[in-house]
């Protein structure tokens, strides 16, 4: 009952903030300031392969950055280039920034679905061979700090019935879609 939609919530919330989704206050339009304890970390979007598409996580090298070529500086942004190795190099500016590069890989070059259930599901698969970026790669940046889910009735009318591995699948989702801003009230 309440205990679990308190808890589940609890964890939610520590969850997005353990994987970078909670931008500081105060960011200018475009531009999104990460604390140093909210910037996530690279195992956090390992787990989030794995959970997704295990196996996968070894195609991949992620690294944080401070900034991406050619995008101002303390602008949100990923990058996208082929590894010498064979790997997808993503970099980005906070964990947040990582899976939502890794969703435009998914979605752009691997053809990838991955979908909120009630949206429609999954087209999840194992790329063989796994698709190349190109010599050019691929930079994103925000238009604006915030990218919202949800709304006041989502948390209420659906969310509240949630199990945690029907948690866990929309906070992957989420992240892999971009967002960074969730409505949870408490």
């Amino acid at each position: 009952g309440m205990l679990l939609k308190s808890r589940i919530v609890g964890v939610v919330l520590a969850t997005v903030a353990a994987i970078g989704r909670v931008p500081g206050c105060g960011a200018a339009a475009g531009q999104v300031t990460f604390p140093p304890h909210l910037t996530g970390t690279t195992s956090a979007v390992t787990a989030l392969l794995e959970r997704v598409l295990p196996g996968s996580s070894s195609h991949f090298s992620l690294s944080i950055v401070s900034g991406c070529p050619g995008v101002p500086n303390g602008t949100a942004c990923f990058t996208l280039a082929d590894g010498a190795d064979g790997t997808t190099v993503v970099t980005g500016t906070s964990a947040s920034e990582l899976t939502g590069g890794i969703g435009v890989y998914f979605r752009e070059y691997c053809h990838i679905t991955v979908g909120w259930v009630r949206g429609g599901g999954s087209n999840v698969f194992t790329p063989s061979p796994w698709p190349k970026v190109g010599p050019a790669g691929l930079t994103r940046s925000r238009a604006g700090p915030y990218s919202h889910v949800t709304q006041v009735c989502t948390h209420s009318y659906t969310l509240v019935w949630h199990n945690w591995a029907q948690w866990e699948q929309f906070i992957d989702w989420m992240a892999l879609a971009g967002h960074n801003s969730i409505v949870a009230p408490t």
